[in-house]
């Protein structure tokens, strides 16, 4: 006597292969293998997960990741540390310390992590920057910070040079 199985559906609503033991189709695991350059996106309840809500709760960075890296949405496998930081520019090593060392406290950082992994600012303890979803000046931004830096370079010389007396040398003698 046969049992009957219950048929499964990957996340993209596609019916499992049976002899599929993984959580996604041969589809979805096509995708995220050329997608290796960025995060993959998340649905909005993946953010309201225990392990994930607590890792928020914390105000620690790494623990956030590794939340993200290892939540069941992502399949039976965890995401690997080293595609995970090679989104951020890293290495596998300086995401470890991150993930179980102290917790990050520069703002850019912490604005790269959250911008990498799509974090929805309203479950941030801190504020994004507004505008630009880079976080970088546009090139009219910098050329225009560039040219105040220079010109107030210019006249504090100018004005120390020759506005402020220069001492004389021959004072003492």
């Amino acid at each position: 006597m046969t049992t009957a199985r219950t048929p499964r559906y990957c996340r993209c609503g596609r019916p499992l292969a049976r002899d599929n033991n993984g959580a996604r189709c041969s589809a979805c695991v096509a995708s995220d293998r050329s997608q290796r350059d960025t995060a993959p996106e998340v649905p909005t309840d993946f953010w309201d997960e225990s392990i994930v809500r607590d890792a928020l709760l914390d105000r620690h960075m790494g623990r956030v990741i590794r939340a993200w890296r290892t939540h069941p949405h992502h399949g039976r496998r965890s995401i690997p540390q080293d595609r995970v930081a090679s989104w951020a520019g890293i290495t596998q090593a300086q995401l470890s310390r991150i993930e179980n060392g102290p917790p990050l406290v520069h703002l850019d950082r912490l604005i790269q992590w959250a911008r990498v992994l799509h974090i929805p600012p309203a479950r941030l303890w801190f504020a994004l920057p507004t505008g630009d979803t880079t976080g970088r000046p546009s090139h009219e931004e910098d050329s225009v910070k560039r040219r105040n830096f220079l010109a107030t370079t210019v006249e504090t010389f100018f004005v120390h040079a020759y506005i402020v007396p220069m001492p004389d040398n021959d004072a003492g003698s």
